[in-house]
């Protein structure tokens, strides 16, 4: 008779996002899964070919999560202000996730990939920014994410706490900075 599998792939999923969030994305080896869960690495190599498997499903689950559930919240009329204040917002209320994902430099390929297309995609909704030329769209989105991100870095360690009203007028001040750009700010980041 054939053994029961007791490790789940959904367990190792749930222990590995908990080592991310406790301790951080480097922090997360088959090892430490092992010992969290009180099993040997075989469990792990079982359910996925390699650690990168496994941290490729915990980022399409979290981007999934920031996509579905996080970045849409409605916050403001100007969708890139809207993104900046609930990513500036996700890095308040998840700040080891938030490091792990933007801080930490682990996972920049992926990120800047989900990144681009989801900015796009929000952009493809406005009347003001649909038309944009290529450029125009990677100036905003480096320059308003480079903004977005010190704020969000700023705020969620508690150096600098701006309300809502400033961080709006600074993401929308570097919204009209980037517009005026007459070359591109970034070819790419990374």
């Amino acid at each position: 008779m054939a053994r029961k599998k007791t490790i789940q792939r959904e367990q190792i999923i749930d222990v590995s996002m908990q080592i991310i969030l406790n301790h951080g994305l480097k922090s997360l080896t088959a090892r430490r899964i092992a010992l969290e869960m009180k099993c040997s690495t075989q469990p792990i190599y079982l359910e996925f070919k390699n650690m990168d498997e496994l941290k490729e499903t915990i980022f399409s689950d979290v981007f999934k999560k920031l996509e579905e559930e996080i970045y849409p919240q409605y916050k403001h009329d100007d969708p890139i202000v809207n993104l900046g204040l609930n990513y500036i917002e996700f890095a308040a209320n998840e700040k080891r996730l938030f490091g792990s994902l933007f801080v930490e430099k682990q996972n920049n390929d992926r990120l800047l990939k989900f990144s681009d297309q989801y900015f796009r995609k929000i952009l493809k909704t406005s009347v003001k920014y649909k038309d944009l030329p290529d450029e125009t769209v990677r100036s905003l989105l480096y320059g308003t994410w480079i903004i977005a991100t010190g704020i969000a870095i700023m705020s969620s360690t508690e150096v600098l706490i701006p309300d809502d009203a400033k961080t709006i007028q600074m993401i929308q001040d570097g919204i009209a900075a980037m517009m005026q750009l007459k070359s591109p700010l970034f070819s790419r980041i990374g």
